[in-house]
């Protein structure tokens, strides 16, 4: 039902639709090459990110020349930052010694990873001094809020999640059991773990609750892999402040 495309900073999740090919984070340009590659000639009926940050969007434009007629969507929550009208928001200097710094050693691919980032299109960058650097190059919706289905996309619905970034979405299936969880969950100690790196440890706090209500057996992470056949996977995932 998923499959996965490792071609960058964050996994890209492929799911077969009934109008085509949705997309979930296309993060680079290798990611966008490898799921061209992967899907060839079938359409591609959507494209969406889980949050609007450059690793996990950094590719689309690369996508859309190979599936032009793809439609191109954010979380509501993210109109602020793809229309410029606000900075995009990063955590504070704590969250980046404690969430983000003792990772990056542990991701995979690191020097094709940086130059991937350096390659693809410069949207969406969570640092200081390039927080204005969201223009989108692209015809872009950002229609996807809690409890909706994905058009297209049966069984599939969107939760909120905000806590790394205040426009962090996740999806669910109910029957599959399954969820994409964004970097909202993360899985980089091989169990899973809520992600430090965030905006506000009392938001994300709040969405993982949220989705711990959920029965799901298979978890799709941002980063580290996935976590599949297990139940109440979620019962594992580390929560450290």
């Amino acid at each position: 039902m998923i499959e996965r495309v490792d071609g960058g900073y964050a996994a890209t999740y492929l799911i077969h639709g009934k109008n085509g090919w949705v997309v979930v984070d296309p993060g680079t340009r290798l990611a966008a090459d490898l799921t061209a590659t992967r899907i060839g000639k079938a359409p591609v009926s959507l494209i969406f990110a889980t949050h609007f940050h450059i690793d996990h969007i950094g590719g689309i434009e690369r996508l859309l020349a190979y599936y032009p007629d793809a439609v191109v969507m954010f979380s509501a929550g993210a109109m602020p930052y793809a229309s410029k009208r606000k900075r995009i928001p990063v955590p504070r200097f704590r969250r980046w010694i404690v969430g983000l710094i003792p990772i990056i050693p542990r991701l995979s691919h690191p020097l094709r990873n940086l130059y991937q980032g350096v390659i693809s299109a410069k949207t969406g960058m969570p640092f200081f001094v390039f927080r204005k650097a969201s223009k989108v190059g692209y015809p872009f919706q950002c229609r996807l809020q809690e409890g909706q289905d994905i058009h297209g996309l049966e069984g599939w619905r969107i939760i909120e999640t905000p806590g790394h970034t205040p426009d962090s979405i996740c999806i669910y299936h109910q029957d599959s059991r399954s969820l994409i969880s964004g970097d909202t969950i993360l899985n980089i100690s091989g169990c899973g773990e809520l992600n430090r790196f965030c905006c506000s440890w009392t938001d994300i706090e709040k969405s993982f609750r949220k989705l711990s209500a959920l029965p799901v057996e298979n978890l799709y992470p941002g980063h580290g892999a996935s976590l599949c056949g297990i139940q109440d996977v979620l019962a594992r995932v580390q929560i450290r402040p």
